[in-house]
Order: structure tokens, then C-alpha cells, then sequence
């Protein structure tokens, strides 16, 4: 149990408890703040691809930061970022009462009717009270959202008061420094095994004297060794500037951090597969384990010695780290893949010991309990492994479902289960089917999705039994 204080939450949700629970506690306020800013919550999370960034207006190496320079993203009364990910739901509207009377019982709502606003931005107070009162005045199940006005009433007064104490600080800053400071804590816990505690400070330094701002472009700054030494640029998805200063961090033995990609707070061959539950072992019966193939992006420091027929063995036309395949429990709830420290050091030394590029070091949440672990997040190149197939030569060769994208991982020490997270359904067709059978069917089309899918009959469909 540590005896080090840790920050208290912006959310002003969460009492100071006894000492002798600081730690316990303080993560309990943690994991609350996090919910409210999005993470946990079933269908809110943050797409990897619209996050927020922190943006200076240096690009120069190993330069002090520079004077802040307010980046792209709309902002509401109190700072809140709104999306970027440009994928936001539709609003639904529905009829009030003809009658002019109220709806209070389920059983005559509209056909269709939600209690969930989707297209609202979960971190903006203000949207989230003006649409409240929406729902009130439309008279259908009035009471549940007067109980959420409480709730936004209450932030809403919060957020003032937080603002109040920190003039010229948005509400987006303030909960990314707090986000910071509990990093700071973990690592200095942890004796700070990567030296990421110079980049933390100083970019909650840059925070806290206003030289660096949090925006919703999707811009994002690099920083090593207590200095920002890149950017603002775009997502390290499609920037080469990333991999280049990474990979020079990493040939000089400093640390690398990207600031403004992982969130405020805290996530292509024609054929078809079909993965069958698992039917042995207690804890896994009736999961699904897919296959990843993955590999370090970096430049091979060697030559393959050997290489299959195709002359590939594992590289892109002899120029990249080999590649891998492991195992992933499917996870649909988890907003990234996560991997085990052994696995991950297996794909280093096929890279001829070459790091993964490294974004940062994140809080996560857990679904059981209510610890919130700061794991490192690394980027590495992932596809699903497909079946096998021939080459023009008759030897084997593997098919990947679709072409590699750059995902994120956060690192687990201990050598437990790797999680697949949700990428890999955003960028294939997925489905089920009421046979009994619990398979997973995937695809890159539809037309193979549906023409892969048996007849059923729902109505006497049965459940997976274990054994």
C-alpha cells in the first residue's frame, strides 16, 4: 500500500478518505471521473482514431515549449472538447403525447423510443442539460430525466467551482493535468521504468502555465527526455514524423511520449472465416479466440536467414521486423487489445531487439474491480489471420483478413490472456446467428458476410452450456 497522496478528482464526486485508503480510494474517485469522461461506458468509448490532442505551435527538436496557440476544436461554455471523430449518431425525436398528457410506463412508449441520447457528446455538461430538458418537455418517461438533470446540475455547479479556482484554465485542460498528476503517481510507484517521468512533468508543466492546450483536431505533439521534439502533426497512425522520432528516441536510449492522442482522461483479402467457441476449459468454454498476426513497426537490423518459397517469411518485401501470430480472447468491451509482456519481447527480438514505438502511459479501467492500473501503450502493425491458402508454388502461405493497420496495445506484465479489443470489428464485417452453434463469422464484405450466414430459427434457439 503506498503512502503517497495522490491528486484530488476534478470531479469534486469524491470525499478525501482516511489515509490508510488513500490509494484504494482515490482510484475508486479515479475510476468515477473516468466514466464521466466517457470510458466504461457500454457504446461511448473513444474511437482510436478521433481523439483529441495537446497542441503547442513548436516544431523545432529538443526546444522548450512555446507560447499557447488555441487549436481547431469547438468548445462549449465550459471548455468541454467536442468529438472528432466525425461519427456521431443522428439525434432521435420522437412525437410527444397527442393527448397532452405524460408517458410514465414503458409499455406505451413509442416504437423505437430510447433513453439514451447517443449523439450528444458525453464529456459537454451544457449539451447534456439542454438536452435533458428536451426530454422533459416531451412528456415521455419525464422521471428519468429529471434524475439526470440532478446529475448534470450537479457537475454543471462543479465545473463552475473548479473553474472559478483556475481562471483562464478550460475544464478539458484541468482534467487532463489530473489525469497526469495520477500518471506521475504510478510511475514514480513503479520506479518509473521507462524514464517517462521528464516528459510527464514537463508537459504538465506547458499545461499548467498555459503553453499547451487541449484541442479536438486531432493534432497531437512528440515529446522525449523532458522536451517537445515534434509536431503539432496528425495521429501517429499515418505520420511518418512519429516513427522517425520514435525510432531515433529509441537509437539514443531516451524516452518517447505522444501528447494529445490517447483521449483527455485516461482507448483486405477476399475470404470469409468462422471461429467456433471453445469447448474445453472452465473459464474459457464458449469464448472466441482469434488469431493476430503482428510485428514490430520498425526496419529489420537483419537479414532473414531463412525465407518460405513466396520470399517473404514474415516481411514486406525484405525491408521490415517478422512478424508473429497470437492468440486474443475476443473482447468487445475493452477499448484496446491488450498483450502480455512475454508475447510482446518474443516480436522485439524478431525485430532484431527494436522497441515498439511508444505512445505513452495510460490509466485503465477494469470492468471487476475498482483498481485503475497505468499500463504502457505501445503501437504495433496487427491483422487478423485468416485461413491458409496456396501459393502459385504449392507451399503454404496465410492470408490476412484485412491488410495490417497500426493498432495500440497496452502492455501486461503478468503472462495472462491477451484481449482483442474492438479494432478488428471496425474494420471487418461480423456476425452471429440464432443456430446454436455460437460461432463467429467474419468477413470483408457484406455480400460474403451474408452469404456465409445459416438459415435459423430464433424462436428455438438455445444457449451455450458449459461442462
Amino acid at each position: 500500500m503506498s503512502s503517497k497522496k495522490r491528486p484530488a478528482s476534478p470531479t469534486g464526486l469524491t470525499p478525501n478518505p482516511p489515509p490508510k485508503k488513500v490509494k484504494t480510494e482515490k482510484k475508486k474517485g479515479f475510476r468515477r471521473f473516468m466514466e464521466k469522461v466517457g470510458f466504461g461506458k457500454k457504446d461511448k468509448d473513444k474511437s482510436q482514431s478521433g481523439a483529441a490532442g495537446g497542441v503547442t505551435t513548436t516544431t523545432g527538436p529538443t526546444a522548450p515549449v512555446p507560447s499557447k496557440v488555441k487549436g481547431k476544436g469547438a468548445k462549449t461554455a465550459a471548455g468541454a472538447v467536442s468529438s472528432a471523430s466525425g461519427n456521431i449518431p443522428a439525434k432521435l425525436d420522437w412525437p410527444r403525447p397527442s393527448d397532452g398528457g405524460i408517458i410514465t410506463s414503458l409499455d406505451k412508449i413509442p416504437l423505437g423510443w430510447m433513453g439514451d441520447d447517443t449523439d450528444v457528446d458525453p464529456d459537454d455538461i451544457d449539451a447534456n442539460l439542454r438536452r435533458v430538458n428536451e426530454r422533459i418537455e416531451g412528456r415521455i418517461m419525464p422521471d428519468l430525466f429529471k434524475e439526470k438533470l440532478k446529475y448534470w446540475t450537479e457537475l454543471r455547479k462543479e465545473a463552475d467551482e473548479r473553474l472559478r479556482q483556475r481562471p483562464g484554465v478550460t475544464e478539458a485542460v484541468l482534467e487532463r493535468i489530473y489525469a497526469l498528476e495520477n500518471v506521475r503517481v504510478e510511475l514514480e510507484e513503479c520506479n518509473d521504468p521507462d524514464d517517462q517521468l521528464p516528459n510527464v512533468e514537463a508537459i504538465l508543466d506547458a499545461y499548467e502555465k498555459g503553453k499547451l492546450d487541449w484541442t479536438g483536431d486531432g493534432q497531437v505533439t512528440y515529446w522525449s527526455n523532458g522536451y517537445q521534439v515534434g509536431g503539432p502533426g496528425p495521429t501517429p497512425y499515418s505520420d511518418e514524423e512519429f516513427l522517425q522520432l520514435t525510432w531515433k528516441a529509441s537509437d539514443e536510449g531516451k524516452p518517447f511520449w505522444v501528447e494529445g492522442f490517447q483521449g483527455v482522461s485516461r482507448a483486405d483479402v477476399n475470404v470469409i472465416q468462422t471461429l467456433n467457441p471453445r469447448t474445453t476449459g472452465i473459464q474459457d468454454q464458449n469464448s472466441h479466440w482469434v488469431t493476430f498476426w503482428l510485428r514490430v513497426p520498425t526496419k529489420a537490423t537483419k537479414t532473414p536467414t531463412q525465407m518460405t518459397a513466396s520470399g517473404r517469411a514474415g516481411f514486406i518485401d525484405g525491408k521490415y521486423a517478422e512478424g508473429g501470430h497470437y492468440a486474443f480472447l475476443d473482447d468487445t468491451g475493452a477499448v484496446f487489445p491488450t498483450i502480455c509482456k512475454r508475447d510482446l519481447q518474443q516480436l522485439i527480438n524478431k525485430a532484431g531487439n527494436k522497441e515498439p514505438p511508444t505512445i505513452a502511459w495510460f490509466p485503465m479501467n477494469s470492468a471487476i474491480n475498482n483498481e485503475v492500473p497505468v499500463l504502457k501503450l505501445v503501437m504495433l502493425e496487427a491483422a487478423v489471420l485468416g485461413p491458409r491458402v496456396s501459393n502459385p508454388d504449392g507451399s503454404p502461405s496465410e492470408h490476412r483478413l484485412p491488410l495490417s493497420r497500426k493498432v495500440l496495445l497496452p502492455i501486461f506484465e503478468s503472462p495472462n490472456k491477451n484481449v482483442s479489443g474492438r479494432w478488428w470489428r471496425d474494420v471487418l464485417y461480423t456476425a452471429s446467428a440464432p443456430d446454436s452453434t455460437n460461432k463467429l463469422y467474419i468477413a470483408q464484405t457484406k455480400d460474403q458476410l451474408t452469404g456465409a450466414l445459416p438459415k435459423a430459427d430464433y424462436l428455438n434457439a438455445t444457449l451455450p452450456t458449459t461442462r
